[in-house]
């Protein structure tokens, strides 16, 4: 039960922080959708080399 508590716990405080990360962010701005943007690019571009 113990560590179900701090599994939770730990669980909260990680959404806290991923809020307090994209508080008030534009959506294109959030830094997970940075990072996918870039994921996308990069695949592109490889697609771009092979063809």
């Amino acid at each position: 039960m113990k560590q179900a508590q701090a599994e939770l716990s730990a669980a909260q405080q990680q959404l806290l922080a991923t809020r307090a990360l994209v508080l008030n962010t534009p959506l294109a701005q959030q830094p997970a959708v940075q990072h996918a943007m870039q994921v996308v690019k990069q695949a592109w571009i490889s697609l771009q080399r092979t063809t």
